[in-house]
């Protein structure tokens, strides 16, 4: 059995799946990664997400049985997989599918993660202006985020803030709800009980 990278899950995957398989193959093997995914995809009654990319494969799985098949089967082909670390993990994450567990909070002090919508420039002007009545480390803003909301033209695939207590994350919530995508509660792993 070929070793691989085993890393506990932080959140689920796609809103739904628990576990995850990432597999890779040099162009050689690439065929024989397919072939595997069609016998499990056509002949098995497995039920699994997938998610190919160039040379690489993704697996996903709701289930630890699932799971553990297709690591047989896939072996030779896997680089790591996610699974929850244990019981009452997997129970947290399948109940608090907007939680995502950490080890510490981002920057050591964050527990929210906004994600905006495309917004008019006038939207984004409302934004900057009303974060800025704050204390500067109420948010955290990446420099591509402060690019978006500053620039007339500039875009970013997935511009986002992060907050500092979920009091700020609510009113945040409530006075710019018609620009937030989604967003994200960050919870610390040894809280998780």
């Amino acid at each position: 059995m070929k070793t691989f990278q085993r890393l506990p899950t932080n959140k689920l995957f796609y809103k739904k799946y628990a576990y995850k398989i990432s597999t890779t193959a040099e162009k050689k093997e690439f065929p024989a990664l397919w072939n595997t995914f069609f016998q499990l995809k056509y002949s098995t009654n497995l039920k699994f997400k997938h998610r190919f990319e160039n040379q690489s494969c993704s697996f996903f799985s709701e289930d630890r049985d699932t799971y553990q098949q297709l690591i047989e089967v896939l072996d030779k082909f896997i680089v790591e997989t996610w699974e929850p670390k244990n019981q009452t993990e997997l129970e947290f994450l399948k109940n608090n599918r907007k939680q995502t567990i950490v080890k510490q909070y981002p920057h050591k002090a964050y527990t929210h993660k906004i994600f905006l919508k495309i917004m008019s420039p006038e939207q984004r002007s409302n934004l900057v202006q009303w974060i800025e009545k704050y204390p500067k480390d109420t948010f955290k803003i990446s420099e591509t985020t402060k690019r978006y909301l500053e620039g007339g033209r500039y875009w970013t695939r997935t511009p986002f803030i992060l907050v500092k207590t979920p009091q700020m994350f609510t009113l945040t919530a409530l006075a710019f709800n018609d620009s937030i995508k989604s967003s994200e509660e960050f919870v610390l792993r040894e809280n998780i009980k």
